[in-house]
Formats: C-alpha cells, structure tokens, sequence
C-alpha cells in the first residue's frame, strides 16, 4: 500500500488507476498498480439504466366558473373560489400538483355552494317581487 505525506495508507493503490477509454464513452479501465502484471486490464461497462417517468396533468383551476359564479349568483363564496383558483393556478405552476389539487377541489366546492345559493336567492327574491303584485 501507498504511504501518504500524513501518516495514513491509500487504500485505492492497491485497485489501480481508473482511466476513461479513449475510443468508447461509458467505459472505465481499470491499470493495475506497479509491481503487478502490465498486460491485466480490467474492462467495467456502464449499462444505461431504465427509469420510470410519472406523468402528472395539471388540475383544473375552475378560474372561469369562479368568476361567473362570484358575478351572477352569490358574491361572497365567488369570491373566496375566485382566490382558490387563483391559487390553484400559482401552485400548478410552481409544480405543486397535489396542493394544487386541494385548492382546486376547494374552488370547486365554492363555486358550487356559490351557484345554489344564488339560484335560491333568485327564486326567493322572484317569489318575493310576485307577491307584491
């Protein structure tokens, strides 16, 4: 083994030098180390690796039907679906899908909870206007 200037011994002398193949990338030979036989060469390849591609869709903000919801039917649950899509867009983009998701999931209940509590007021206000007459 290798004495090193501080005390301690190399333990990679004894594996030899690895040197890049010249002619084909992706291939290390391993030298021997001095004193041993010149002519031993050690081949090791590098076998490319399969890898797994997770494919994830950007969820649907709900941004349209937010906004119709807040200006046609109830405006305070509009609004608050308004700003979780909002959201949802900003996370989407950032790649935070599953956040994302979560505020997707909120604008939509939103905008849902928005649009059958303006279709009651609607009917009760029509209600209320036919009465009168």
């Amino acid at each position: 083994m290798a004495e090193k200037a501080d005390g301690y011994t190399d333990d990679h002398a004894k594996y030899g030098v690895e040197a890049q193949h010249p002619d084909q990338p992706g291939i290390t030979r391993m030298q021997p180390p001095d004193g041993h036989d010149k002519y031993t060469t050690t081949v090791v390849i590098n076998q490319p690796q399969t890898s797994e591609l997770i494919v994830q869709h950007r969820p649907t903000d709900y941004m349209v039907s937010s906004m119709f919801a807040c200006l046609c039917c109830f405006c305070p649950t509009g609004t608050l679906a308004i700003y979780y899509a909002s959201e949802a867009n900003n996370l989407a983009r950032a790649g935070f899908y599953a956040s994302a998701k979560r505020m997707s999931d909120k604008a939509k209940k939103l905008m849902i909870i928005s649009v059958i509590v303006g279709i009651i007021l609607w009917v009760v206000l029509l209600f209320r206007l036919d009465i009168k007459r």
